[in-house]
């Protein structure tokens, strides 16, 4: 579990282009991390519990075992049901990239959230549509130019209530 924290820090981390997204890079390794933690120790817990039984049910389990033993078989090997629900557990645990987690972590919300505080941008960056040629803004108001083919020109557009008086 530390080399997959580590990894995803890593990730996560990887990106960081500013101090002011330590906490958000933080909050996303809580989000990737926690329900894997939850469930990788619920499994551990299953397997844990099964080998420290006590009582009536240990005396059951070394039943089991030996009458397995007895008969030439691998005294930890369950029926067909219990070896691939054995094997489902080893693919969860060992199948799973962390890495991949954290990825989808940063295109998913990451990218979002950097996009989103950089619309305060004065620059348009790439791929960004320039509207200073077709719209002006005067302090508190937006007027749209006469032409956004031509441009504004220096030209004032019409005012709306310009027909009333």
């Amino acid at each position: 579990m530390a080399i997959e924290d580590g990894a995803v820090l890593a990730k996560l981390f990887s990106h960081l282009q500013e101090k002011r997204q330590i906490a958000n890079f933080l909050y996303a390794f809580q989000d990737v991390r926690q329900a894997r933690v939850k469930h990788v120790r619920a499994q551990e817990y299953g397997v844990l519990s099964m080998m420290i039984l006590g009582g009536d049910a240990a005396e059951e389990r070394n039943a089991v075992m030996r009458a397995k033993a007895a008969a030439g078989k691998n005294v930890l090997a369950g029926d067909d049901a219990e070896a691939t629900k054995q094997w489902e557990e080893m693919a969860d645990i060992f199948g799973y990239d962390c890495e991949d987690q954290a990825d989808d972590w940063w295109v998913k919300w990451g990218i979002l959230r950097e996009r989103a505080l950089s619309v305060d941008s004065k620059t348009p960056g790439p791929g960004d549509p320039d509207f200073s040629k077709i719209v002006r803004v005067r302090s508190t108001t937006v007027d749209a130019c006469p032409s956004a083919a031509a441009g504004c020109n220096g030209q004032t557009p019409p005012r709306a209530d310009a027909d009333a008086e």
